[in-house]
């Protein structure tokens, strides 16, 4: 028995030593595990950082930097209105479908109080008809007028569905000469007035579509709407402006 009681120092000294060593390997894992899990962090932080067909950030809204409304310009309700609603938009965008009504139901509502002007902001990387469609729109507006152009933008936003020769169709359905249709849709000319206005549209802090500018042109004052916002939001603005 003595012997066995004189053992016992050192069986706990051992367990003690094992527990250490335990404890040592068990930090240096959690250690480890932390430092992994960091690193895996860091790359996906810098994927995430990193993604592909990231615009440049535009400068911030500025109302000075709007294009004044101009006679080129597609334009519903009354031109000389105080209050003027520049919409830059895309004809393959949903959520610039789902605005247009809006924007419809705002004209029905002020009447001659307000203007609404349609400016094209194709959206080509994400959108590939939308650029011809505004192009089909242009030269509509320019070989029959502002309301025939007009429709070709009310029935594209209604379905969406429509294809780029489907809209070239329909123009010409509705009265448009086919040969100076396709002619003016060869050219260059539209489709640089389309990138002039997309530019302008970039110069007063348009970052998305729908982008709506709605402008006192007596007071200057201005705010823009980014977004399909409901019809209450846009009412609220144009009578914090009027």
């Amino acid at each position: 028995m003595p012997e066995q009681n004189s053992n016992k120092p050192l069986v706990n000294t051992l367990l003690v030593i094992a527990l250490v060593i335990a404890a040592g390997a068990i930090g240096h894992l959690w250690t480890k595990a932390q430092y992994l899990e960091g690193q895996a962090n860091n790359v996906a932080g810098a994927q995430v950082g990193n993604t592909p067909d990231t615009a440049p950030t535009p400068p911030p809204f500025n109302a000075d930097n709007l294009e004044p409304l101009s006679d080129s310009d597609l334009i519903r309700g009354n031109k000389d209105a105080k209050i003027v609603l520049f919409e830059y938009s895309d004809l393959e965008c949903p959520f610039c479908s789902r605005f247009h009504p809006t924007a419809q139901q705002a004209l029905d509502e002020y009447g001659s109080e307000i203007a609404w002007v349609y400016r094209h902001f194709p959206l080509a990387q994400i959108h590939p008809k939308a650029q011809k469609f505004a192009e089909v729109v242009e030269c509509t507006k320019n070989l029959n007028g502002n309301d025939l152009a007009w429709q070709i933008i009310d029935a594209i936003f209604e379905d969406q569905t429509v294809t780029v020769d489907q809209a070239t169709d329909m123009a010409i359905d509705l009265g448009v000469n086919s040969g100076a249709l396709n002619s003016c849709l060869d050219g260059d000319e539209t489709a640089d007035y389309i990138a002039a206005q997309l530019s302008a549209g970039e110069a007063a802090g348009i970052t998305g579509t729908p982008g709506t500018i709605i402008l006192n042109t007596e007071t200057g004052q201005a705010e823009l709407i980014s977004g399909a916002q409901p019809f209450n939001q846009i009412k609220q603005t144009i009578d914090s402006l009027k």
